[in-house]
């Protein structure tokens, strides 16, 4: 009993080490000091309860989004939709932030759009023969210039998912192609 509870007490000081350390990368990053800081620790701790994933995992995410320049505001927004990709989609996070960055960018969408744009991709994943990671792969390559082209989002992924359902080929190849 002594031994587990011992090894409770170093895992403890070990995960308080490491989202000390989270934090404070943070910090650097966002300029945060002192209260906004624990303000902002707080809130991540809570969207890291109501999605099922670790604290320090929402820190990284928020790293992420903050070094875009982001508010904190848009931050908020784009970790909670970029941690639902993640988990639906079982990627890392730092792949989900890249992917949903380089679609809300092609796209010139906002971050109070970014789960419609994880909601799109889920549901296309759904109904076809791909992934909401091939999807987004595909997106990063051609969504700027389909927008340009005048072809909306929903139809973009419309077309991804089709050619990635029949075809079977990689999806930088089908992004590559669209663009």
């Amino acid at each position: 009993a002594i031994t587990a509870l011992i090894n409770v007490m170093q895992k403890m000081v070990q995960t308080t080490v490491e989202l000390n350390t989270h934090m404070t990368e943070l910090q650097m990053v966002t300029g945060e000091t002192g209260r906004a800081a624990y303000e902002s620790f707080d809130e991540y701790n809570e969207i890291a309860k109501e999605l099922g994933v670790t604290t320090a995992n929402v820190i990284d995410g928020a790293n992420e989004w903050a070094r875009q320049g982001r508010t904190a505001a848009e931050t908020t927004e784009l970790i909670r939709a970029s941690t639902v990709q993640a988990t639906i989609a079982n990627m890392d996070y730092a792949t989900s932030s890249k992917l949903l960055t380089a679609t809300l960018n092609g796209y010139q969408k906002s971050a109070d759009e970014a789960m419609d744009v994880v909601d799109a991709l889920s549901a296309v994943d759904m109904a076809a023969a791909t992934s909401v990671e091939e999807l987004a792969e595909a997106l990063q390559r051609t969504a700027n210039s389909a927008r340009l082209a005048g072809v909306d989002f929903e139809t973009l992924i419309a077309y991804i998912a089709a050619v990635i359902d029949t075809s079977q080929l990689a999806p930088e190849v089908v992004g590559t192609a669209f663009k």
